[in-house]
């Protein structure tokens, strides 16, 4: 093993924890203090652990991926790249057990995890120096794959670089070398959506048509695709270019925008006219509902049939919806196992699957789906008919992407169309009506929610933000600090009404971009809320520094309420009272389809000893109509010690998962205010929970109902935790907890739903 001839190589790939411990403690440099290693998390997608020998033991820690290449050891420093984490640790510990020293030699860490340098082949590209930028990848000691993907500063990569400013021969000579077109910006871009955004059709086409590039990619950031970025800025030929190649109609932003009603909002009207010849044009679907709709909505009938009658992976069959009437679902094997998808029909309008692009038919569903996997495990390629039918030859084979249909390859879109007013064709849903601007400062009613029931995400659009003008504020004193500025506490006038206190939240100026849009996205969800036991927003200041203006919720956190010693110490009725208030504002969450991702005592504010309130929702996501989860696209700095196992694991949250965080809600309640698992790292907590089935114990003064619904909400199994519904019933109809039903019209209130 030697140390001074290998600098960096440190790193193990995909080892097993054992594996890792066997290697810094055999062979003759085992067992030396600070001898360590870094290894791929086999738990955490996009996270490292660091294994090291250290006063006679194996410690293994956690190194947390927090997205855009930023990393830190569990709740420590953060550092841009693994290379900089392990140098400074290097030169102190820093709260390891000592500092890190020799290594067991491995080989370099992979570049996207390293510091990100601007290289020679960045400079290259950006002077589109095309024989500087050849002889550098032909070098025969030039890593040619590693070198095109690797980012600089901005986490642009060399393809992000010529994507953006439409160098195509450029882009031309990086394709040949493979690189990985999925990488995102430090603001969330692929290569292709650049390309979009910056107008330059040419390079579009060779991306995707060389590369290989998704037109149905997300930016990580804003959840736009391609054609959402074209269309919004009136790139009249890239929007033909991606219609050429492809790119679905009517995708959605996580707003629920799609590219036209972008382009109207914008006055983009040459593109507007575009997308509606488009839709009025669109080819008709290669496939019929003859070939794999099916009239019995039986699930067990329907894998029976996969089984049996199909050709192994992407075989599929669309049924009706046993459980909703008027839609449809999805079945699709893939590794021998059957997945189901739930097909939503939109007044007889609309079909989509989850927050897929929108389409008129059901053959449109699946057609784009045999062309893109766009959120299923594969393609759609072997339909099953019903009994009775049979397929004819020409669906021997599946089709292939490389054999996909070129919509409108063969078609002259329209240069340009008679001018017009922009109308709705009739195959296009209405865009909503521009808000009529109010007197300055005045707080409108929040408008009547559409119907939202099980299954059915409500609509952001219908509720109107409300602008506050910066002058009708008085701010005070600071409450506290959230990731991207501080919370002051503040006094509002509107227009004509009597002053209120409020709790305003401000958004740094150096956090303005990223946090920007993430303070806006929690922003719209909370306008969207309406429950006793939830915080209400008031409305959105605009300018530097940005503010959100909400409810004063006058006690302050929940945690603190109980820890600090600041107020008399709330009794077990009390206790049971707010338990079943936090329960309450979940289950209107649950039943408005979002998941909070970030439920805690630090979170729930305390209004009075009979009223609380669930606050914080900037993690909040709103799940799909077809799903149970939300899937995390990118890490994050995460409150693991709350969080389910699969969360931790897999980066997907749900209703279910909320219900684990409730029940540590629950448990710093009735510790009043303890810290959950004490010092034990985030990573030492998941280990006890998975392989050795700890679970916290019963605090003192906790009844052993209450310790038992903990219990409940604590299960590995997802589906065998309670509910929200059967947790808020079991408040009502336990008659250990019905002294607290003097209280119930505080809880029980619906809301808007």
């Amino acid at each position: 093993m030697s140390f001074a001839t290998e600098p960096d190589r440190w790193f193990h790939g995909k080892i097993t924890r054992e594996n890792a411990a066997h290697l810094v403690t055999t062979g003759p440099d085992g067992r030396r203090e600070g001898l360590f290693l870094v290894r791929e998390s086999l738990r955490m997608p996009g996270s490292f652990v660091l294994t090291m020998w250290a006063r006679n033991q194996v410690h293994h820690f956690q190194v947390v991926g927090h997205g855009d290449g930023w990393y830190s050891v569990d709740n420590g420093p953060l550092f841009q790249g693994l290379d900089e984490l392990v140098n400074h640790y290097k030169c102190r510990p820093d709260g390891l057990p000592s500092q890190l020293h020799d290594f067991v030699v491995g080989s370099h860490p992979p570049l996207s995890a390293r510091k990100r340098l601007e290289t020679e082949i960045h400079r290259a590209v950006t002077n589109r120096d095309i024989g500087l930028l050849q002889r550098l990848l032909s070098q025969p000691s030039s890593n040619q794959i590693g070198s095109v993907n690797s980012q600089n500063a901005e986490g642009s990569t060399p393809v992000h670089e010529a994507a953006k400013k439409g160098f195509v021969d450029t882009l031309d000579i990086l394709l040949h070398y493979k690189p990985d077109l999925n990488i995102r910006d430090s603001k969330g871009s692929t290569a292709l959506q650049l390309a979009a955004r910056n107008g330059h059709a040419d390079s579009i086409r060779v991306l995707v048509e060389k590369g290989g590039a998704d037109v149905q990619e997300r930016n990580a950031t804003t959840g736009w695709v391609a054609l959402h970025e074209a269309a919004f800025r009136g790139h009249l030929n890239c929007v033909k270019t991606l219609l050429q190649i492809n790119a679905p109609l009517r995708p959605r932003t996580p707003d629920e925008d799609t590219p036209r009603e972008l382009a109207a909002r914008y006055k983009q009207r040459e593109v507007v006219e575009v997308l509606e010849w488009a839709s009025q044009n669109y080819p008709k679907p290669r496939t019929k509902t003859t070939e794999w709709l099916h009239k019995e909505p039986d699930r067990a009938r329907a894998v029976q049939l996969l089984q049996k009658k199909g050709k192994g992976d992407g075989s599929f069959l669309i049924r009706p919806n046993s459980r909703r009437p008027g839609y449809y679902a999805l079945t699709l094997m893939y590794n021998s196992q059957p997945y189901h998808y739930e097909v939503v029909c939109e007044g007889d309008l609309w079909y989509f699957i989850d927050d897929g692009p929108l389409f008129d038919s059901l053959p449109a569903v699946v057609d784009h789906y045999m062309m893109f996997v766009d959120g299923l495990p594969t393609l759609l390629k072997y339909p099953v008919p019903p009994p009775g039918i049979r397929l004819s030859s020409g669906h021997s084979k599946p089709p292939s992407q490389s054999q996909g249909q070129i919509l409108f390859a063969n078609t002259r879109l329209p240069p340009s169309l008679p001018p017009k007013p922009i109308g709705m064709p009739p195959s296009h849903r209405p865009i909503p009506p521009i808000p009529i601007p109010m007197e300055p400062g005045a707080v409108p009613m929040l408008p009547a929610p559409d119907e939202v029931g099980p299954g059915k995400p409500p609509n952001m659009r219908n509720y109107e933000m409300v602008a506050i003008k910066k002058e009708c504020l008085t701010l005070g004193a600071e409450l506290g600090q959230g990731e991207f500025g501080s919370v002051l506490r503040g006094k509002y006038r509107p227009a004509g009404g009597k002053m209120i206190d409020v709790a305003v939240k401000t958004l740094r100026v150096d956090a303005m971009g990223t946090g920007e849009q993430e303070f806006m996205r929690e922003a719209k969800i909370m306008i969207t809320l309406n429950h006793p036991c939830i915080v209400k927003l008031i409305g959105v200041t605009m300018g530097k520094p940005m503010m959100m203006v909400q409810e004063l919720v006058s006690h302050g956190a929940l945690v603190d309420y109980l820890y600090d010693g600041k107020y008399p110490k709330p009794n077990i009725i009390t206790l049971k009272l707010w338990a079943a208030e936090i329960a309450s504002g979940m289950m209107y969450l649950e039943k408005k389809r979002f998941v909070h991702r970030d439920l805690a005592a630090r979170n729930i504010l305390v209004s009075s000893d009979t009223v609380v309130k669930i606050s914080d929702f900037g993690l909040s996501r709103a799940v799909g109509a077809n799903s149970n989860y939300y899937k995390a696209s990118q890490g994050g700095r995460w409150p693991v010690k709350w969080y389910a196992p699969e969360s931790i694991n897999y980066g997907t949250f749900s209703h279910a998962s909320d219900i684990w965080s409730y029940g540590v809600t629950l448990w710093e309640m009735f510790s009043y205010g303890e810290p959950p698992y004490g010092e034990m790292t985030g990573a030492e907590v998941l280990d006890m929970i998975e392989n050795q089935g700890f679970r916290l114990e019963k605090p003192p003064s906790c009844p052993n109902s209450i310790y038992k619904l903990m219990l409940s909400c604590w299960s590995l199994e997802p589906t065998q935790r309670l509910s929200f519904v059967e947790l808020h019933q079991a408040f009502q109809d336990n008659p250990e907890h019905r002294d607290i039903s003097s209280h119930r019209d505080l809880y029980q209130n619906p809301g808007d739903l």
